[in-house]
C-alpha cells in the first residue's frame, strides 16, 4: 500500500470519527435538552399557577376586612393568614427564579444536573415547611371563613368544629402531597433520569 493511499485511508477514518462524534453530540443534546423540555415546562407551569393563584387569593382576602367584625381573635387569625400567604408568595417567587435557571434550552449541560438537584432540595424544604405550617394555615382560614360566610366565631366553641377542621387538614395534606408528587418531583425525576442516561451514553461512547 502506497503512502498516499494510507493517508487517504486515515483521512477517511478521521472523517468517519468526526461524523460519529457529531452524531453522538446531537443525540446527547436530544437526550438532555429535547427530552427534558416537557417535564421542565410542566414544572414551570405548575409553579406559575401557584404564584398567580396565591396573588389572586391574597388580594381577594383583602376584600374580607369589612366582614371580620371586631373580635380580636378573628382579627389575629386573619392577620396571620395574610402573613402566611405573603410568605408563600415570596417563596414561590424564589422557586420560579430557580426553575428559570434550569431551562434545558438555555442552561449549559454541565450546570443542569447541579441546578436540578438544588431545586429538588429546595422543594423538599418547602414541602416539609408546608406540611408543618399547612394545618395551622387551614385552621386560620376556617376561623376567618366561618366568620365571613356564616357570621360565626368558631373560637367561641372550638370543640364543636374540631372534627371538621381535622378532616379539612387531612384532605389538605393528601392533596398537597399528591400535587407535589405529580407536578414537581415526578418531573424533576424525569429530568434527572435524562441526565443519567446521557451520562451513561457518553461513557459508553
Amino acid at each position: 500500500m502506497e503512502l498516499n493511499d494510507m493517508k487517504d485511508m486515515w483521512q477517511k477514518m478521521d472523517d468517519v470519527l468526526r461524523q460519529q462524534t457529531m452524531i453522538n453530540e446531537k443525540m446527547l443534546n436530544y437526550m438532555i435538552k429535547e427530552r427534558s423540555t416537557k417535564p421542565f415546562n410542566t414544572l414551570s407551569n405548575a409553579e406559575h399557577f401557584n404564584f398567580i393563584s396565591t396573588i389572586v387569593i391574597l388580594f381577594a382576602s383583602l376584600l374580607l376586612i369589612p366582614y371580620l367584625g371586631n373580635n380580636i381573635g378573628v382579627i389575629i387569625c386573619y392577620a396571620l393568614m395574610l402573613m402566611a400567604m405573603a410568605a408563600t408568595l415570596v417563596y414561590s417567587y424564589r422557586i420560579l427564579k430557580q426553575i428559570k435557571k434550569m431551562d434545558p434550552s438555555t442552561t449549559p449541560v454541565a450546570d443542569l444536573a447541579q441546578r436540578t438537584e438544588k431545586l429538588k432540595l429546595e422543594l423538599n424544604r418547602y414541602k416539609m415547611t408546608f406540611l408543618i405550617a399547612g394545618p395551622a394555615l387551614m385552621f386560620l382560614a376556617y376561623v376567618v371563613m366561618f366568620k365571613v360566610v356564616r357570621g360565626v366565631n368558631i373560637l367561641d366553641n372550638i370543640q364543636k368544629y374540631t372534627p371538621v377542621i381535622l378532616i379539612a387538614i387531612a384532605l389538605y395534606t393528601i392533596i398537597f402531597l399528591s400535587v407535589y408528587r405529580t407536578y414537581y418531583f415526578k418531573n424533576i425525576k424525569a429530568i434527572q433520569d435524562n441526565l443519567r442516561e446521557a451520562e451513561i451514553f457518553k461513557q459508553q461512547d
